[in-house]
């Protein structure tokens, strides 16, 4: 700005720096101190003329990035309402430059986020939005600009672009192989940046290359002068808990004392917890669990699911537990063993544990690719859980849903898709039922 104040790129590039650091420190006193300067920079862009793509884009961006951002904040009337706006400026631009690849990078990711939202909440969304999002139109139009920026070097937002569609892959196509190779394309330099670490670490967790994710998280950076993301700490800690590593709390107490946000805090004490069972030691996990209670909020789904456990004041079954880290990290052989060796018998489990057994042992089979024990464990679980407030039926359901879908049986997809919705558990609800939309939607 200060080399040439005439260049109002400057205004987004201000925006994407308050939003990064928005949406990693949660810091509601920078919230308030840079809100005012939304409308700001937005007016200031109106000095550009309209025969520039750029000015309405750069426009739309700045209000979606301040939506998601109040989103995290817990404000949801004000975001709603300039996303309605962001969509419709998205729109004209792509009708109008259809060539013009930034509008549909961003356009491409509401479009997919509006389509995935729940049956129960699209009144809502109706009252602000201008029209519909379609999961299948999203996901083209950020596939087709990231592969124009395969094929050209003068696409400023390639990178941006390549890690909306590897998280779309991941979460949307539910293509955990082709997120990675997406991830690992990009060449993001996690050697110097802490942002492409907590991106390619993120991407290799939850495709579950869980070594590749620990040996990203753990290389040595330097840090000077550059923004600390306590998260990477719990990504780290997330990773030694999936092969149950007792250095895992470790990290997760090292995320607690240097976050100054309320997200996740229950979630990392409830896995800190599981880190002191997984090793034997019961006293740290019973103190660890009582202060779930007191410590951090419940906006987000795991928070909520670590109060409620600990609300219930019921031990996991060890075994179970075992066997559910190492699967999330995909170590789903020695899951496997784990469950063979320590449970020869789930019907000697109180009910809970039975249910959890059989979504378990539905799980590893379906990510060992074996789809007819997959399928026989998840009806069982569907079954026994279908009015639990656990939500091992609905995911099950969800299941299914995937594996017909994977299998090319569409009426079956179908079915299983609508029985997840049809199923309401006191936990993870929004999220499950969130993807057996999107599943429809595919099919």
């Amino acid at each position: 700005k200060s080399q040439d104040p005439n260049n109002l790129v400057y205004h987004l590039l201000a925006n994407y720096v308050d939003f990064l650091y928005l949406s990693i420190q949660e810091d509601q006193t920078y919230l308030d101190d840079k809100l005012p300067l939304k409308n700001e920079r937005i007016e200031a862009l109106d000095a550009l003329p309209d025969s520039n793509p750029y000015k309405a884009y750069a426009q739309a961006e700045i209000m979606v990035q301040w939506a998601m951002v109040r989103f995290r904040f817990e404000e949801y009337f004000q975001p709603l309402l300039d996303l309605n706006k962001a969509l419709k400026k998205l729109k004209k631009i792509d009708e109008a430059f259809p060539y013009f690849m930034p509008a549909k990078k961003t356009l491409g990711a509401l479009y997919v986020g509006i389509g995935s939202i729940p049956p129960t909440y699209q009144s809502i969304i109706g009252v602000v939005s201008a029209f519909e999002g379609d999961i299948d139109t999203g996901f083209d139009l950020v596939q087709t600009a990231y592969q124009h920026g395969q094929d050209r070097t003068d696409y400023l937002f390639h990178r941006e672009t390549g890690i909306i569609l590897a998280y779309l892959t991941l979460y949307i196509k539910k293509d955990r192989e082709q997120a990675w190779k997406l991830a690992q394309e990009l060449k993001l330099d996690t050697q110097e940046s802490p942002l492409a670490r907590f991106v390619v670490g993120n991407l290799a967790l939850r495709s579950m290359h869980n070594d590749a994710a620990i040996n990203i998280l753990r290389a040595p950076i330097d840090m000077t002068g550059k923004l600390d993301i306590a998260f990477l700490d719990f990504m780290l800690g997330e990773a030694y808990l999936f092969r149950l590593d007792p250095k895992a709390s470790v990290y997760f107490e090292r995320y607690m004392e240097s976050f100054e946000g309320q997200n996740f805090i229950k979630e990392a004490l409830q896995k800190t917890a599981w880190s002191y069972l997984v090793q034997g030691d019961q006293a740290n996990y019973q103190k660890t669990m009582q202060r779930i209670v007191n410590e951090g909020e419940s906006y987000s789904a795991a928070d909520k699911s670590a109060l409620l456990q600990a609300q219930k004041a019921k031990q996991e079954n060890v075994s179970l537990l075992k066997a559910r880290l190492l699967c999330d990290g995909g170590y789903f052989q020695r899951a496997d063993e784990i469950l063979q060796s320590d449970i020869p018998d789930a019907q000697l489990l109180v009910e809970e544990d039975q249910l959890e057994y059989y979504y378990r042992k539905g799980r590893i089979a379906h990510l060992s690719k074996k789809l007819s024990n997959a399928s026989i464990w998840y009806l069982k679980t569907i079954e026994l859980g279908a009015k639990s407030e656990r939500y091992f039926a609905c995911r099950a359901a969800l299941e299914l849903g995937y594996l017909y879908e994977e299998k090319k049986e569409p009426i079956l997809a179908e079915k299983y898709f609508r029985l997840c919705l049809d199923i309401h558990p006191s936990e993870f609800k929004l999220s499950l039922h969130s993807a057996a939309k999107a599943g429809l939607r595919r099919i």
